[in-house]
This record gives structure tokens, sequence and C-alpha cells, in this order.
């Protein structure tokens, strides 16, 4: 059904005037090789030769240009966007954070005088915390301000790095101490040439399914599509799916 369709996609760009070219796919092609250097190896390892890349990525370009028939988006109406929408291109404040639980307050001692005596913090984790973050020297990852519990928050944002928090007891009696080991400053993305392509493409797209009835156009498209039947066993249900308008 995906490969029929993906047939009849590409014949319908085609008689739009607007099927992808070979220089726009390759030009897509070295885009997204600029952004993951390893693209078309990772993709080799599935299978995928560069054919079937290029012909992947026709289809992508082939469909996004179906749908963005007449939209033409400025490079002001782009930067006013970024502007508007500036928060949504702010990468947080994000804090790694570690940490030790221990089951009784008498343990405690002996994780501070580990930790005293010289111990790197993910050492004692291992060796000393009950929690399932102990496997990963406590790790708990890189989080932001909005991941952060309500409870550790304005804790955690007045620590400095490499700094200690006091044992916090939980409800259950727990007791947790965490350790910040790296602050990574919030930043605003640049409007770079891929910030601004992927800018102009969501823009594109939002007024184009206004203005472009996609599903209408396969629709009319399939009606129109002759479809020579090989006599495999999928034959009837794909009668059914494509009478549906499938």
């Amino acid at each position: 059904q995906q490969l029929i369709n993906e047939r009849i996609l590409i014949s319908l760009a085609r008689e739009k005037g607007v099927l992808a070219t070979d220089a726009e796919v390759d030009a897509e092609v070295q885009d997204r090789i600029k952004i993951n250097p390893n693209y078309l190896e990772n993709l080799r390892g599935f299978g995928y030769g560069l054919a079937d890349v290029r012909e992947d990525i026709r289809v992508e370009l082939s469909e996004f240009k179906l749908q963005t028939m007449g939209i033409n988006i400025t490079d002001q109406q782009v930067d006013q966007f970024y502007r508007d929408n500036v928060r949504s291109y702010t990468v947080p404040t994000r804090y790694r954070l570690r940490m030790i639980v221990v089951a009784r307050a008498a343990d405690k001692a002996t994780v501070d005088a580990e930790i005293t005596g010289g111990k790197a913090f993910a050492e004692v984790a291992r060796a000393r915390s009950v929690h399932w973050s102990r496997l990963d020297g406590g790790l708990l990852g890189d989080l932001s301000e909005s991941e952060l519990g309500d409870s550790v928050r304005d804790l955690v944002k007045g620590m400095k790095k490499g700094g200690l928090s006091p044992w916090l007891t939980s409800a259950e009696g727990q007791e947790t101490r965490l350790f910040l080991e790296e602050i990574t400053p919030g930043r605003v993305l640049p409007l770079d040439a891929q910030l601004r392509k992927g800018i102009r493409q969501r823009m594109m797209l939002d007024r184009g399914r206004v203005r472009n009835n996609m599903d209408q156009m396969m629709a009319e498209a399939r009606r129109k599509a002759k479809i020579e039947w090989q006599g495999t066993p999928f034959d009837e249900d794909l009668r059914r799916v494509f009478a549906a308008g499938g």
C-alpha cells in the first residue's frame, strides 16, 4: 500500500510540475550529511544503499512541494517568526546531577567520610547507594529547571558546580544527597542557515495545509490511477484499501 501510494504521489507531483529534481535530492543528502556525518553509513547498516536513500528523499521532497504549492516565505517573515517565538529556540540551563540514597540515617556518616576522604562521588554512589542510579554512579542526567522536582529546584539552582547538597529526608525515611557535577548554561539557538530552513519549512507547511488539501489530491489521484493486478496474495486486500480511498 505504501509503495503504491508513493508511486501515485510521484506521478501527482510530476503532473503538478513540482517533482523533486536530482539537484534538490542531492542538496538534501548533503544537508543531512552536514548534520550527521554518519548519515549514509548508518542507513547502510539497515540495508539502505544510496539509490534507496535518494528515492526516499525524492518522495519526501515531492510530498513537501505538493503540500506547499503556491506558498512563499520571505527572509523577513522567517526573522519575524524567530523573534516572536524565540523561547522555542532557547536551550535551558541544564544541571548534571548525581545522587546517593541510603536507607538508614546511620549510613550517612559512612558516605560522608568516604567523600571527605577523597573518593569520587560516583564511586561512593556505586558502592553505597540503594537507588537504581547506582549502576551509573548515581547519575540522574542533565536536567533542566522544569525537570527538577519542586522539592529540590531552588536548592539545585542555588548550588555551585562541584557542590554537595545537605542530606534530604524523604517521606519514606530514606536519606538522599545530591552532587552537582556540571552546569551547562542556557543559550538561544542562532538563526543559522539550518534553523532558517527549518522555520521556513514549518511556516510553509502551516500555510500549505490551508491552501492545499493533500488528502483530497491523493484521493483523486488514486481514483485516476491505473493499477495492474498481478494475482498476488495481496490483491484483494489492496483492492479493498484503495476502494475505501486508502
